[in-house]
């Protein structure tokens, strides 16, 4: 009865909130944890927490000249609250989403850690660091032809 109510309340609010909600009390009866099905916590969650911190980057050094330790300090200094984003409501949200209450944003205000994130801009395919297999060649023809035969 409570879920149906939030969810009318949310539907007349907010149609992007409402999908999110749905999809994650989906993926929450299917058997998934809530907090995972909501994306609040897990993986997800942490890689919401990364991107935020990569967006507010982006919105703090618009034209990418400052290094990324640079960058880190900068945006330490916004979570510590020694620098207001008063004014800049994109920057704002950015930094609510890093969030000081997350439990995936804990020490996240150290200049080390958001440096980290940074440096680590996208997930590594672990196949791209796999060797490429030989080709093969003519050589190769003649020897598995030469075991054949001995066989």
């Amino acid at each position: 009865m409570l879920m149906r109510r939030l969810l009318t309340l949310v539907s007349v609010s907010d149609p992007e909130l409402l999908a999110w909600l749905r999809g994650g009390l989906d993926k929450y009866r299917g058997g998934e944890e809530l907090g995972r099905a909501l994306g609040i916590s897990g993986p997800t969650a942490i890689e919401a927490r990364n991107e935020a911190i990569r967006s507010a980057v982006r919105l703090t050094d618009p034209d990418g000249g400052m290094s990324d330790w640079g960058k880190a300090r900068l945006l330490a200094q916004y979570l510590d609250g020694s620098l207001s984003a008063r004014g800049n409501q994109q920057l704002k949200e950015a930094l609510r989403v890093v969030g000081k209450e997350s439990k995936y944003s804990q020490g996240l205000r150290s200049v080390r850690r958001i440096y980290d994130v940074l440096k680590v801009k996208e997930t590594t395919d672990l196949l791209d660091l796999m060797p490429a297999p030989p080709e093969e060649t003519e050589r190769d023809d003649e020897h598995d032809k030469q075991i054949k035969l001995s066989i």
